[in-house]
């Protein structure tokens, strides 16, 4: 276990490295994933060409534009696993708005048909189960 205040660090078998916070009583904490040399994996993948299958995550009330970083709100449990899948893997996917986001489960003809390809760089675990990530 980590001395409060220090940071310790754990490797996954995917490779990521999870930190951890410092432990405080009672305070929830917010879990960073990382994955080593993240911005190194996602300049090689750019210069890549696109799979030719990607995972969809769709996004309620926002639209994805290439090249802009964009920081998403993951509450779904399908979604979540969606990311914890993207990540144990080329860490891409294709982000694409609802038409309705009073629809929960959108199916392929309640999306746009236009998406982003992007490339998962940075995820926080937050203590409700949720997630944060960054994509750009």
């Amino acid at each position: 276990m980590a001395d409060r205040g220090r940071d310790a660090r754990e490797t996954r078998t995917d490779g990521a490295r999870e930190a951890e916070a410092p432990v405080r009583e009672g305070v929830p904490t917010i879990e960073v994933v990382e994955t080593p040399d993240v911005e190194e994996a996602i300049r090689e993948r750019q210069e890549q060409p696109l799979p030719s299958a990607l995972p969809v995550l769709p996004l309620k009330e926002i639209v994805p534009y290439p090249d802009t970083l964009t920081p998403l709100a993951i509450g779904q449990q399908r979604s979540v696993r969606l990311i914890n899948d993207v990540l144990s893997g080329e860490r891409m996917l294709v982000l694409v708005a609802s038409r309705d986001p009073e629809v929960d489960e959108p199916s392929p003809g309640e999306l746009y048909d236009v998406g982003v390809a992007a490339i998962v760089a940075r995820m926080l675990k937050v203590p409700d189960g949720t997630i944060r990530v960054l994509v750009p």
